[in-house]
């Protein structure tokens, strides 16, 4: 050292807390809603596909009828595409 300059204490690096059990349950907690979300597009996007593809109210009920009429009324031929995009963002 040179003479007249102090020499500077060396800082300690931050230290990182661990995880405590309100941090890991919370983890928990953030992936079961993801959980839920997923299943229930993928559960609405099914719904949604089944009455598109059967044509017949007998069979698809008075929901799914007027479920599929409205997709329909909305998006046209696009309609059998929007159950698609629900059952892909359901699964990812």
């Amino acid at each position: 050292m040179a003479i007249g300059q102090e020499s500077k204490p060396q800082r300690k690096s931050p230290r990182v807390p661990r995880d405590s059990a309100p941090a890991k349950a919370l983890r928990k907690n953030e992936r079961f809603a993801q959980d839920l979300v997923g299943i229930s597009l993928i559960a609405c996007g099914l719904v949604l596909l089944i009455s598109l593809l059967v044509s017949s109210k007998s069979e698809s009920g008075v929901l799914g009828a007027e479920l599929a009429r409205v997709f329909r009324l909305m998006f046209g031929c696009g309609s059998y595409v929007v159950p698609v995009l629900l059952l892909g963002e359901g699964g990812f």
